[in-house]
């Protein structure tokens, strides 16, 4: 049975540190005019102009572009690729917890607010068959991809792979329909981040199953 999870409290968890070796970061979406747009296909950023080469090369899409980053990842590829084949090296390949963020009720600004526990998780990863890249990395607010982590027992797996372990890592679209909400009763898209593991001693070859997903709530694009 998983572990159960630590729930932080509101300024008790620290951001975690990216391993040495990072060159890039995996993120299911973008800002368009301001506001989070997510995507089908995986959005890489980093600030070494090889590695951008390297990996529209690889995964193809969109030449890559300056962004207007925040941090020293000012370059950006949209690939044409939802999935990966990721190498997990070691137990902190994949971090995952739970942090109390401040939420208030939409359209009441005078309501107190409340503290909701929020899914972080952190998946640091080499790509099969350029593992001289070095490592990327992807986080997510994800309760899909959470809860995935811990029906397949990857923390357990992880620590028990002394060779690591390969993973797919991908973007799945879903589709619902809200009850309430100024979309209530209309049909919503987004795209939730799947991560499944390879049969123990072999290498992850077919495609993410499109199983029916639970119904828990997903995140906003990262």
């Amino acid at each position: 049975m998983p572990a159960p999870l630590v729930v932080y409290g509101q300024g008790r968890a620290h951001p975690w540190a990216y391993p040495d070796d990072v060159v890039g970061r995996f993120r299911s979406g973008y800002q368009l005019n301001g506001t989070p747009a997510a995507l089908t296909e995986w959005r890489i950023t980093t600030g070494d102009p090889e590695v951008a080469a390297a990996v529209y090369d690889l995964l193809g899409g969109d030449a890559p572009q300056e962004w207007p980053a925040k941090g020293e990842d000012n370059l950006e590829v949209f690939t044409a690729t939802g999935e990966v084949e990721i190498l997990l090296a070691g137990p902190k390949a994949v971090r995952q917890r739970l942090v109390l963020r401040e939420h208030r009720p939409t359209g009441r600004r005078r309501a107190a607010p409340s503290f909701v526990p929020v899914p972080e998780v952190q998946i640091d990863f080499k790509l099969v068959g350029a593992e001289a890249l070095g490592s990327f990395s992807f986080r997510s607010a994800s309760w899909t991809l959470l809860e995935e982590l811990r029906s397949q027992s990857t923390p357990e797996r992880l620590a028990a792979a002394r060779a690591g372990l390969c993973a797919r890592l991908g973007l799945e679209t879903v589709s619902y329909t809200p009850a309430v909400g100024p979309r209530a009763g209309r049909p919503v898209l987004h795209t939730t981040p799947r991560l499944v593991l390879a049969e123990p001693g072999r290498r992850q070859s077919a495609s993410i199953a499109r199983s029916s997903l639970s119904s828990l709530p997903s995140s906003s694009p990262s």
